[in-house]
């Protein structure tokens, strides 16, 4: 698959780099603009330990933050709201988790008895809330539009998030569907919209999607892959809802954890891989006789395979 566009905001990732960590054979590309969103992070650290009591960097890296990945081409404009909003969201969901699971975090202040709790009391609480206003104010106003959508497509995904066990699902493909929606994928596709500053609409991204699904869904189960071991040991003393398609081959095919995982990376995503890349080639292909052929466009469906092989 080649990809068809100029690179403004981001730079490869050597193969060989990539090759150490992982088997994906789409490109790697990361931002220009590190110095811009290690600001942001360190910003939001601070705040985030004065709220809560510890700190947090689940979202980050030696590498960086995971902003700098995906989406790559991430205008210099955004990337610190974008930073801060990824950060947020991690660490929104890391507190939500402890406060079920009582875990230990790292870096965690020996006042918190070996646990994590939500804020302690309603002043801290307001901190949490005052840094998310900050953020959300943020990215409306360095882009009404596009920040008012990818706002919303946030509200969307709270709804669905965590709300099925992995018991609910008889079949693969049902559960495949769930995760997807589960993992926030039509938020992931507003923040490229967002990031890049595109110009289409909820209405486009659904006419794309026979293209950009499977990227999607590959995308949601490598995270699950990578993930699974730290989920597994914050939920699942706890009972939650741990959605993570690791855990669904563990409880409804009965495989172990070491053959669901072989079975995921190799079944599953490295197909789900191949057929994106099918996808793409034949539709641009067929540009004259696709409606959506924007350069706008191009440029979507390019992030979209650059967020799975970032994801790895």
């Amino acid at each position: 698959m080649t990809s068809t566009m100029d690179f403004v905001h981001s730079h490869l990732v050597e193969p060989e780099e990539v090759s150490k960590v992982c088997a994906t054979g789409l490109p790697v590309r990361r931002s220009r603009y590190k110095n811009l969103s290690d600001e942001a992070l360190a910003d939001f650290h601070q705040k985030w330990e004065e709220a809560v009591g510890y700190s947090f960097y689940g979202g980050s890296s030696h590498s960086g933050s995971i902003a700098l990945f995906f989406p790559p081409e991430c205008k210099p404009d955004r990337i610190k709201p974008y930073t801060r909003l990824i950060e947020y969201f991690f660490a929104r969901d890391d507190m939500v988790t402890a406060s079920t699971a009582g875990k230990t975090r790292r870096e965690m202040p020996e006042n918190t008895a070996g646990g994590v709790s939500s804020p302690r009391d309603k002043g801290d609480m307001s901190k949490v809330k005052q840094i998310q206003s900050e953020i959300f104010r943020e990215l409306i106003e360095v882009d009404r539009l596009r920040g008012t959508l990818l706002l919303d497509s946030l509200k969307k995904f709270d709804k669905i998030h965590d709300t099925r066990s992995v018991e609910d699902f008889q079949s693969w493909d049902a559960y495949l569907d769930y995760r997807c929606q589960d993992m926030g994928i039509g938020f992931n596709l507003t923040i490229i919209i967002y990031c890049c500053g595109l110009d289409l609409t909820q209405s486009d991204i659904e006419m794309l999607m026979p293209v950009w699904w499977p990227a999607a869904a590959a995308s949601a189960l490598t995270n699950d892959v990578y993930s699974f071991n730290r989920e597994a040991c914050l939920e699942v003393p706890s009972n939650t809802n741990m959605a993570n398609a690791v855990w669904y081959l563990m409880k409804q095919v009965g495989l172990p954890v070491s053959r669901a995982k072989q079975l995921l990376l190799e079944e599953k995503i490295r197909p789900l891989e191949k057929q994106y890349k099918e996808n793409m080639d034949a539709y641009l292909s067929n540009s004259s006789g696709n409606r959506l052929m924007t350069p706008d466009v191009k440029v979507f469906l390019d992030m979209v395979g650059l967020g799975l092989s970032g994801n790895w």
